[in-house]
């Protein structure tokens, strides 16, 4: 993967997001391993946990604040070469969140700064989780033929669900999908 951009990760419960997560930010921790890095999410999450961040916000009130400062660092320049890691997109759009976070998926876009954001498939299909796409980059862990249309438009024909254990996804980047198998590293940047 590019480590620029927006990347939304998305999947049902138990196919494996919370570890392609990690897998992401420590592979773009690992390009980039000097750049700034903010994680707005969840505190019981593996990501947030198992590295070390410039700055951590838990829950939508300080994800809605962190998400501003961000922003705002990426608009100054403050942010260039970063990671910003939103895990949970759905339980943390609340009106002030969701404005804040729409501003900064903006601002990385523009500025080519590495977003990845986790979510349920569901969720991407509106507003600013709908936002989230717009670098058409996504790895879809575990979907549907019908749920894989609703992330990247395009049609992939039957999808047998009983080939996907856990860490197998499809990925969108370069106007195509490809199958993939996600590795989980070794040791964290």
């Amino acid at each position: 993967m590019r480590p620029s951009g927006l990347w939304v990760l998305c999947g049902p419960p138990g196919s494996g997001r919370s570890t392609c997560l990690w897998t992401m930010a420590a592979a773009v921790r690992t390009a980039r391993p000097h750049g700034p890095s903010a994680y707005l999410g969840v505190a019981h999450s593996l990501a947030a946990t198992s590295m070390t961040w410039s700055m951590r916000a838990f829950g939508e009130e300080a994800v809605a604040q962190a998400a501003a400062t961000v922003g705002t660092d990426i608009e100054q320049g403050r942010f260039t070469g970063g990671l910003v890691v939103v895990e949970a997109l759905d339980e943390l759009l609340g009106d002030d969140a969701e404005d804040e976070l729409g501003r900064l998926f903006k601002m990385a876009r523009e500025a080519g700064v590495c977003v990845l954001v986790d979510g349920a498939i569901d969720k991407f299909n509106y507003g600013v989780p709908r936002l989230a796409l717009a670098s058409r980059q996504a790895i879809v862990l575990q979907p549907d033929a019908d749920e894989l249309e609703q992330i990247t438009g395009l049609a992939v024909g039957r999808i047998d669900r009983a080939r996907f254990p856990p860490g197998r996804a499809f990925l969108w980047a370069d106007a195509g999908v490809s199958l993939i198998q996600v590795a989980t590293p070794t040791e964290i940047p």
